[in-house]
């Protein structure tokens, strides 16, 4: 905005997190958006109690929701839960470099944390 030449930018990855107990945390498009928009779309969910974490952090409230067209694009995901500020960073750049559901399914993540939920949530389409 106060650059002597302004980039233009993807506002469709503009994440933000209310830190609250637990936090939430979204990007892009929601259910109701996509619903309003008459955009067909599928949902792959994870829920924090199924994570080898967070039963060891005892952090087992919350989960993962990611929304993604037919072709597997990411068009939102939703995070409620320990951390999930931290968490929403892979959706971001998923988002913002076009990386689908199929290649964060097929991310080899370190075992046991809590993004695996994200990476199990794209698992599910």
């Amino acid at each position: 905005m106060f650059a002597q030449e302004p980039q233009a930018f993807d506002d469709r990855v503009i994440p933000w997190v209310t830190f609250t107990d637990p936090e939430l945390a979204r990007v892009g498009l929601s259910e109701a958006d996509l619903v309003e928009a008459k955009i067909e779309y599928r949902v792959g969910r994870v829920q924090f109690n199924k994570l080898d974490r967070a039963i060891t952090n005892n952090q087992t409230f919350g989960s993962v929701k990611l929304l993604a067209d037919a072709d597997g694009k990411l068009l939102g995901g939703h995070i409620l839960g320990a951390n999930a500020g931290d968490l929403i960073a892979p959706v971001v750049y998923a988002m913002r470099f076009g990386l689908t559901v199929k290649m964060l399914a097929e991310a080899m993540l370190p075992y046991p944390t809590m993004a695996e939920a994200v990476r199990w949530a794209a698992a599910q389409f």
